[in-house]
């Protein structure tokens, strides 16, 4: 395949929702941009997460600039349904997206930044790294320390309770996997979560 050679005044890296917010705003404003999504499907990383995942904000919180959430106000939307207005926030800037595209390096040159990609080389004036904060599994050092016989699963693995063995499961964490993890789990297996905060449960839990 052959490379290509792109110039632009903005390069958007991520088509998540930081990514389309700014994809939108610079649309409004005729300005010229490019975006590179990584995955071949807009919203992709909500669909891989666990299958009852709800977001933690109602739908009147949710929504991009310009585009309201769909579902009614005070509702918390599922997984698969962030990704589907994902999907519907980026056919307005269908034409300037990217998918499958990853970026392997980007380097200043003058006053031009050049965005590496596995298909071709992106000159912009302007990068925004809209990649998120959760791309990458964090498990702590401990985790080594533990005996092979406790079968350790990170959140990013986690589906369903059939991904639990039998037995009592220990939940790690806080946040919006450790809070609404252990809920799911409660109904079929003993549970407990572990957290350095108190938890908060969205409403609809």
């Amino acid at each position: 395949m052959a490379r290509t050679e792109v110039s632009t005044n903005v390069c958007i890296i991520g088509a998540g929702q930081a990514g389309l917010a700014m994809a939108r705003e610079l649309a409004t404003r005729s300005r010229d941009f490019l975006v590179l999504e990584r995955a071949e499907r807009v919203g992709q990383s909500w669909r891989e997460r666990w299958d009852s995942l709800r977001l933690s904000t109602p739908s009147e919180h949710d929504g991009l600039p310009g585009l309201p959430f769909p579902d009614a106000r005070g509702s918390f939307p599922t997984k698969d349904e962030m990704a589907a207005y994902l999907v519907v926030a980026a056919a307005d800037v269908a034409e300037r997206l990217r998918l499958g595209c990853n970026v392997r390096a980007i380097e200043r040159h003058g006053e031009t930044w050049r965005v590496e990609t596995e298909t071709g080389t992106v000159t912009a004036r302007c990068v925004v790294v809209a990649t998120g904060a959760h791309d990458r599994p964090n498990v702590p050092d401990l985790a080594g320390r533990l005996a092979p016989e406790i079968r350790q699963l990170h959140s990013s693995e986690y589906r369903n309770p059939s991904s639990a063995k039998d037995g009592t499961v220990i939940v790690v964490g806080a946040g919006a996997s450790g809070t609404q993890i252990p809920i799911e789990l409660a109904a079929t297996v003993p549970s407990s979560s572990r957290g350095d905060r108190p938890p908060r449960f969205p409403r609809c839990c």
